[in-house]
């Protein structure tokens, strides 16, 4: 799966549940080379993705929410198993977006059920 077709179905299922996103405001960071990839959303959220082979030869694929610079608790990651459906990864990742609380006293933002970041 590469890593800018998995965000741009991510981007494809939020639209599908909803959520009001133009294509201008969003904005996509790629290292192929890291295997890291980075979707920003309009309401300060971002997608952080990792990909990765593990050591017995399987492709994994790590995706998080992340609001400022604290990233959620809840890592998912998936892996390329005999036929992955990485659409329904995609919806999967969509359906798990948190709402943006706003911002904190130091004008970061939190995402409900997120995590600040420390000092």
């Amino acid at each position: 799966m590469r890593l800018l077709s998995f965000l741009d179905s991510v981007e494809t299922a939020l639209r599908a549940d909803g959520h009001d996103i133009s294509p201008s405001q969003v904005s996509r960071q790629v290292d192929y080379g890291a295997g890291l990839a980075r979707m920003e959303l309009p309401d300060g959220l971002s997608l952080m993705v990792q990909n990765f082979h593990l050591a017995d030869g399987q492709f994994c694929l790590k995706a998080w929410w992340q609001a400022g610079t604290a990233a959620r608790a809840d890592v998912r990651a998936f892996f390329d198993a005999n036929g992955t459906d990485w659409k329904s990864a995609a919806r999967q990742l969509a359906a798990s977006k948190p709402e943006v609380a706003g911002a904190d006293a130091d004008g970061e933002m939190v995402a409900d059920g997120g995590y600040r970041s420390a000092v």
